[in-house]
């Protein structure tokens, strides 16, 4: 079993690995215009011998997949998870975890979008986030795990 707070804590390492990921881009992005073509050839990959401005389309194109793919999977679990949140009763419920979590808003910064006391807003997220944990309670860990790690 997960706990909506390592669901959560998990949502947001995905949420970054794909900003890496988006940074990668543009960095093989810029390579790419940077590179000119060598009249020698030049080999900067022994394994591929390809020029250096192919290997950089390559390698950008890698990272786009790479991303679109992490992109994906982080789009099925927020989906999941939102779907989970709807079945909570209150409606503050739902407001404080999205803000808090898929907003990736601070506990100040939801108490004053909410117009809430700092001290409210640890509270009821607490409760939420408790309430939350019944209807992951069946929720397969196997099939949640961030298997997308690769470092492309």
């Amino acid at each position: 079993m997960i706990t909506a707070e390592e669901f959560f804590n998990q949502l947001d390492l995905l949420n970054h690995r794909i900003e890496m990921a988006l940074e990668k881009i543009q960095i093989y992005k810029s390579m790419t215009e940077k590179v000119t073509m060598s009249l020698e050839g030049e080999q900067v990959s022994h394994s591929r011998n390809l020029t250096s401005f192919e290997d950089s389309v390559i390698r950008l194109t890698e990272a786009k997949e790479y991303a679109e793919a992490l992109t994906v999977r982080y789009c099925e679990l927020v989906n999941f998870i939102t779907e989970q949140m709807y079945k909570l009763t209150d409606l503050d419920d739902i407001q404080i975890l999205t803000y808090r979590f898929l907003k990736h808003r601070t506990i100040m910064e939801t108490a004053e979008d909410l117009h809430q006391c700092r001290a409210s807003v640890v509270k009821k997220t607490a409760k939420a986030l408790k309430k939350l944990n019944t209807y992951l309670a069946d929720f397969d860990v196997q099939q949640f795990s961030v298997h997308l790690s690769n470092t492309s």
